[in-house]
């Protein structure tokens, strides 16, 4: 019987330190000028997220419209495209965000 509720404490503690440590990925953008964006990428914890992949999308029929990476500071700038588009970010562990050109402000 004590054997099991160890293995119980244990198991949920372990269960617990795991939950902890997830981390979710957020996107924010802001319009610096009427043709320029800045995004942010950052986790939960409010770390710059780093080296993350990012993709402007054609709302229309999702052609990618140009891609990089987010830099040290978490920030990718981009001239906003003729057209409505999405910022896609992919993070490590299937960790992505979006944000749609009619919500950046």
């Amino acid at each position: 019987m004590y054997k099991m509720v160890g293995l119980i404490s244990t198991v949920a503690v372990l269960a617990t330190l795991t939950i902890a440590q997830a981390h979710t990925l957020s996107l924010q953008c802001k319009k610096i000028s009427n043709e320029e964006v800045v995004c942010r990428t950052i986790t939960s914890d409010g770390e710059a997220a780093r080296n993350v992949d990012i993709l402007l999308l054609a709302t229309s029929d999702y052609r990618v419209l140009a891609s990089g990476k987010t830099d040290t500071a978490g920030l990718y700038a981009f001239k906003t495209p003729g057209v409505e588009y999405h910022v896609v970010a992919t993070g490590d562990k299937a960790h992505v965000a979006s944000l749609s050109s009619v919500d950046i402000w």
